[in-house]
């Protein structure tokens, strides 16, 4: 069975179904990779924190 389809309704459905692809694709490889990130910000800065202890302590 075919349909006829205008042309703008189908640039729409096109666009569409690109946007939700996109947001599909940024919630599920993307924004999980930002509470990675922020994970590792806290381990450098947990580390950092220890290196300059250490050096304060070597120094005294």
């Amino acid at each position: 069975m075919k349909t006829n389809v205008s042309q703008p309704v189908l640039i729409v459905l096109t666009v569409a179904g690109f946007l939700v692809a996109g947001l599909g694709g940024y919630f599920v490889l993307i924004r999980p990779q930002h509470a990675k990130a922020a994970s590792l910000d806290k381990q450098i800065s947990d580390t950092n924190q220890a290196i300059d202890s250490a050096r304060t302590l070597t120094l005294q």
